[in-house]
């Protein structure tokens, strides 16, 4: 079943209505959701403001004017529906303290996906391997100036990280010692194509509780047509020997993600979700590789996915729709009755290394001169302060009703798309987010409906 869904705005409601007739209405600064009935609906004028002559509303209209209106605190439920709802979302900071260290432990891969953003692994560098000893002073800046019992995250991507295996064996355990002189919690999480992981690895990942996330499109038909071999090969039989070590260890994981790319090469998210749903990961990222002249697949790519929303609710429900991204982080958003403010912990949280300990606020960023923030562990307050503002201000997303949601936007595709990070939105990607968010409002005011919260 293909489902449509109509959308209609009244100042800071949104209402949704599913062609079964079912109506949710959602309030965009409280967070709050309501069932609607017909006239309720109907209430809602074909403009998003109130008509001048609020003696003359209806009833129905007269009671959403007012709850429009209602800006101040208010009570959170006391439960979230959603399990693990409340740790879910770190975006909205309240210091600048790094916390997410990112590193590119190479930049070489032995893949050569169709649609990479880093061209050949390499981001244009030619330096392809990480120093370990550069990584440790590194680390040891970063995670001294944690106060004790904070949690660290070291991050290592690629390329392909797990080309270097002595590198990341090596660094794992500096990150775990210097984390120990300074009371700090460490955790690691790794994403990888999957094609290097024996059982010696796969161990290793489970002994030092690893979340990674697996660069995976799909079948093999997919999987080797968008990401085939350095020299034209199939990955396929590689990731799927991978993915069986990785099962033998996957209780001693952190979590075990995977990373399906959908865009203008490959839009169908349903055959690759039935796909990867056999081997039950904790989270599937289904996410959109934006590029020029990508408004017809981002718009089917919507269409996928609400297809794949509709499929995954009536057969497994909200809980396995919050498995899927980016579903998940606004469903998690919802739950949590916060507004997210930031996208992600780019440049604030978070910071990313190049292999020549160049600093960036994002991973993608890697290579751009223009984009670095620093050296080592040594931040630039200049370059940097464009980043501290929550990312729904530097964007400019005051008029959009989904902007505590998405939490301002990707700074990367944005940049793509329009040359300029942090100073022009691309609407293309706005349109997709909104539309997606607006899938996850109702869905999650059907459940509580069903729920009778």
């Amino acid at each position: 079943m293909v489902m449509a869904l109509e959308m209609r705005r009244w100042n800071n409601l949104v209402a949704l209505r599913m062609d079964s007739g079912k109506s949710i209405a959602f309030h965009t600064e409280r967070m709050e959701l309501a069932d609607l009935d017909d006239e309720a609906w109907e209430a809602f004028p074909p403009h998003h403001r109130l008509p001048v002559n609020v003696s003359e509303l209806s009833v129905a209209a007269h009671e959403l004017a007012i709850w429009s209106e209602e800006n101040a605190s208010f009570a959170k439920k006391e439960t979230p529906y959603l399990p693990g709802a409340g740790g879910y979302l770190d975006q909205n900071l309240d210091s600048f303290e790094v916390s997410t260290f990112s590193l590119n432990l190479s930049q070489i891969c032995n893949l050569r996906c169709t649609y990479c953003g880093a061209g050949d692994g390499s981001y244009g560098s030619q330096k392809f391997r990480a120093d370990p000893e550069l990584v440790t002073k590194q680390l040891k800046g970063f995670i001294s100036r944690l106060s004790p019992g904070k949690t660290f995250t070291v991050q290592f991507v690629g390329g392909e990280p797990l080309l270097f295996p002595q590198d990341l064996f090596a660094i794992t355990q500096s990150a775990k010692e210097l984390a120990l002189e300074s009371s700090v919690n460490v955790q690691f999480s790794v994403v990888t194509n999957g094609t290097r992981i024996d059982k010696k690895m796969a161990q290793f990942l489970g002994q030092e509780s690893f979340q990674v996330s697996l660069s995976w499109d799909g079948p093999s038909d997919v999987q080797n047509q968008f990401r085939p071999g350095k020299s034209g090969g199939e990955s396929s039989k590689e990731v799927e020997v991978g993915i069986e070590h990785l099962q033998s260890v996957r209780s001693e994981l952190r979590s075990l993600h995977v990373n399906s790319v959908m865009g203008k090469h490959n839009q169908d998210v349903v055959k690759s979700y039935q796909f990867l749903k056999s081997y039950d990961f904790d989270l599937y990222n289904f996410g959109f590789a934006a590029e020029a002249e990508d408004q017809l697949a981002s718009k089917n790519y919507v269409q996928n996915m609400k297809n794949l929303a509709d499929l995954v609710y009536e057969r497994e429900g909200l809980n396995s729709l919050a498995r899927i991204l980016p579903f998940g982080r606004f469903l998690r958003a919802l739950d949590d009755q916060t507004p997210v403010k930031n996208f992600c912990g780019a440049g604030k949280s978070f910071v990313h290394s190049d292999t020549k300990g160049h600093l960036y606020a994002c991973n993608w960023f890697s290579g751009i001169s223009k984009e670095r923030l620093g050296y080592l562990d040594e931040i630039e307050a200049s370059p940097r302060s464009g980043w501290l503002k929550p990312l729904t201000q530097k964007h400019n997303c005051g008029s959009c009703w989904a902007r505590s949601l998405c939490g301002g936007g990707c700074a990367f595709v944005f940049k793509t798309k329009t040359g300029a990070a942090g100073e022009l939105r691309d609407e293309t990607f706005c349109e997709r987010i909104v539309e997606l968010a607006a899938i996850c409002v109702f869905y999650y005011g059907k459940e509580l409906s069903k729920q009778g919260q």
